[in-house]
């Protein structure tokens, strides 16, 4: 059984035809673990489909020339820069904001909330735990772009900036820090508490990466500055809480 498939992956059948990866599911009956995935072309017969995990994730009998190849691969982005192990981000599309999606991702952001207050208090938070909040994050983040604004994008970046960083994946993390912050800007309708817990994020990102200790604390000074600075002493306490739970 390959990695667990991320929700919005883009993926090509071996036959050519663009589709994009859902969720999985179980079957009421049988139990049997489902993978939902949707046609992202023109298919009189349907869009929407699932197909058994085994079979979904199996390998297709190839030719001489090609040999053996999965039956739906992930397509990926080459303009993005690779992770900690030299892997490629698969591309993600904005297809997980099928009204079928909606409630999902309410849940796994609010289980990712939840997740989120135990990263530093709950030993058992563990890598299972911040890579099952990750999957809920990014499939918040295809929701977003269906249907949010650059603040809601912002945000959802923001989301799985932290459990990258959890998972000590810096490089993507950047990728997703250097979003949260442009779409910050964007958004007329941005907080001052977003702009804050953005700079926060830059400080986690720097200390984690292994950054020099002068320029993290300097990034950390620029975070307490705008946690002073909110006028709602709810946001700011819980900010302040927050940073001192951080990685440094």
């Amino acid at each position: 059984m390959v990695e667990r498939l991320l929700p919005g992956t883009r993926l090509r059948h071996y036959k050519g035809m663009p589709y994009q990866f859902l969720f999985y599911a179980r079957h009421s009956e049988t139990l049997e673990e489902l993978a939902i995935y949707e046609c992202l072309y023109d298919n009189d017969r349907g869009t929407l489909w699932a197909r058994p995990r085994a079979m979904f994730e199996e390998s297709i009998a190839g030719t001489e020339s090609m040999g053996p190849q999965p039956r739906f691969a992930p397509v990926f982005d080459t303009s993005l820069p690779r992770d900690a192990d030299g892997h490629m981000q698969a591309v993600r599309m904005s297809g997980c904001a099928a009204p079928q999606m909606a409630g999902l991702v309410a849940r796994q952001t609010l289980a990712h909330w939840e997740a989120i207050d135990q990263w530093e208090s709950d030993e058992s938070f563990d890598v299972g735990c911040a890579a099952q909040a990750l999957e809920g994050a990014y499939a918040a983040l295809a929701l977003s772009r269906e249907r949010g604004t650059a603040l809601e994008q912002g945000r959802a970046h923001w989301l799985v900036t932290l459990m990258l960083l959890r998972l000590g994946q810096c490089v993507l993390a950047a990728h997703h820090a250097h979003e949260n912050a442009r779409l910050l800007e964007e958004d007329p309708q941005t907080k001052a508490v977003d702009h804050a817990l953005a700079l926060e994020l830059q400080a986690r990102l720097a200390s984690v990466a292994g950054e020099h200790a002068g320029l993290v604390d300097e990034k950390k000074q620029l975070a307490l500055q705008a946690f002073a600075q909110l006028d709602n002493e709810t946001e700011r306490a819980r900010c302040e809480h927050f940073f001192e739970q951080g990685p440094w």
